[in-house]
Parts: structure tokens; C-alpha cells; sequence
């Protein structure tokens, strides 16, 4: 299971797609991975949120609420917030 680490305090750390069971439940819930000009790998879901699966099994969002400790909790949230979007 992946821990939140949205409020750590990190040196860049290594950023991933993770592995095929995470980029499928992302994909399911509405991210698509992507890389931008710098190489920076994360995934873009379709309300504009961007998420980070970082290499030591922690992800970080911007825009997690402090009650998403797990990655299941965020997806859980996202899903109803499109929902009423």
C-alpha cells in the first residue's frame, strides 16, 4: 500500500508510473500518466489534479485533503468529486 507523502519533507525525489496494478486503478480513476519537458513524470486526472507516485512507495497530490493518508482514500475522494463535477 502507498503512504501519502504530500506534507514530507523531500530532495527530489525519483518519480514513476509505478507498477501495472497502480496504473491501472489510476487509469480507472481518471489519471492518464504523463511526462513533461523536464522529464517529470506524474499523472493528470481529467479534473486537473496532478499526482506523483514517488519511488520509495509514497505518493504525493496537490490538492490531497489531510484525511487521504492512503493512495485508496485520494482515488475514493477524486471518484466522487468528478462525480459532481
Amino acid at each position: 500500500m502507498l503512504r501519502c507523502g504530500c506534507k514530507a519533507e523531500r530532495t527530489a525525489p525519483e518519480r514513476e508510473f509505478g507498477k501495472e496494478v497502480e496504473r491501472q486503478r489510476l487509469s480507472d480513476a481518471g489519471f492518464n500518466p504523463t511526462t513533461d519537458n523536464a522529464g517529470d513524470k506524474y499523472y493528470l486526472h481529467r479534473c486537473g489534479h496532478l499526482l506523483h507516485l514517488l519511488s520509495d512507495n509514497l505518493w504525493a497530490s496537490d490538492n490531497a485533503p489531510r484525511h487521504c493518508c492512503t493512495l485508496e482514500g485520494y482515488l475514493a475522494w477524486i471518484e466522487a468529486l468528478a462525480s459532481v463535477a
